[in-house]
């Protein structure tokens, strides 16, 4: 979480060029930061729009 704190836009430059990153609190797996589109296709969700509540803009 540190890192994450810290390097936060670099982090989220890698993910939308492709990179996956595990998401770690007390070296236990917590979350995945995947890219939309990885995202998307995995779950079958559709991608979300600017305009829906849940997407948050940097």
């Amino acid at each position: 979480m540190t890192d994450l704190r810290r390097h936060f836009g670099r982090i989220l430059d890698e993910v939308q060029r492709g990179q996956t990153f595990v998401i770690t609190r007390r070296r236990r797996e917590v979350a995945l930061l995947v890219p939309a589109s990885e995202y998307s296709r995995t779950s079958g969700r559709p991608q979300v729009d600017d305009d829906e509540p849940e997407a948050l803009g940097c």
